[in-house]
């Protein structure tokens, strides 16, 4: 990718290409982020939507904004975080703290 940008070109320095390279490569592993975190809340957020009680598909639509705050409020409430200085890392025997 970087050879045809350069290819492509030949004028530039070698510097403006590799800041070009490097904005090119952000979108594309933003894009492939969102991508990943759409298809891992996907299945999560129908079943919340199932759970409030939702059966039709029409009727998720009409209410998507307040069901996407409901389930993420819901998602990332204050109690599901863990502290650093709480946290036993005797149960985490992989992970390295410094």
């Amino acid at each position: 990718m970087f050879c045809s940008l350069r290819e492509d070109n030949p004028g530039k320095s070698t510097e403006q290409l590799i800041f070009e390279f490097y904005q090119e490569m952000q979108e594309n592993w933003l894009d492939m982020f969102s991508m990943l975190m759409f298809k891992s809340y996907t299945r999560p957020f129908l079943n919340f939507a199932l759970q409030q009680g939702y059966t039709d598909i029409f009727q998720l639509l009409e209410n998507i904004d307040l069901m996407l705050m409901k389930f993420f409020e819901e998602e990332w409430y204050e109690n599901k975080i863990t502290e650093v200085d709480n946290c036993d890392f005797k149960q985490y025997p992989n992970h390295k703290v410094s």
